[in-house]
């Protein structure tokens, strides 16, 4: 083969844009989707679901109007939704603080989402405010 010195730098630009590609191949699954983000975490939606547990919650019979509730999930890079009673779902984080509660029965629910995987049994705590 002979090549002249602008058919040479094209072929090593070509040889150079290949290794990046085969570098990027070895991160991906065989269904196409990512294997590794930075750092190397598992990123691949439909992996691990994630389980949300309260680390820190009130007691299940308090006076206070206030309460601050502390969770963590079983795998990184976690967000959360949170849902107070018969509100709906929204977005939150750890640690989460209420207030101006009525006295009652309330009770909070929190699932984990992790690209895309939710968490299907949300973690749940129910308490009563007396008067």
């Amino acid at each position: 083969m002979n090549l002249n010195r602008a058919g040479s730098k094209r072929l090593k630009a070509a040889a150079s844009t290949l290794a990046a590609a085969l570098a990027v191949s070895l991160a991906i699954s065989p269904a196409g989707t990512a294997l590794a983000g930075p750092g190397g975490d598992y990123a691949e939606p439909g992996g691990p679901k994630p389980n949300t547990t309260f680390t820190s919650k009130p007691s299940k019979t308090t006076k206070s109007n206030k309460a601050t509730f502390r969770f963590v999930s079983s795998v990184g890079s976690t967000t959360f939704k949170c849902k107070v009673d018969k509100a709906g779902w929204a977005a939150c984080k750890s640690p989460l603080k209420l207030k101006n509660l009525k006295p009652g029965k309330h009770t909070l629910k929190v699932k984990g989402d992790r690209l895309g995987t939710t968490e299907t049994s949300p973690a749940s705590f129910t308490w009563t405010i007396k008067k």
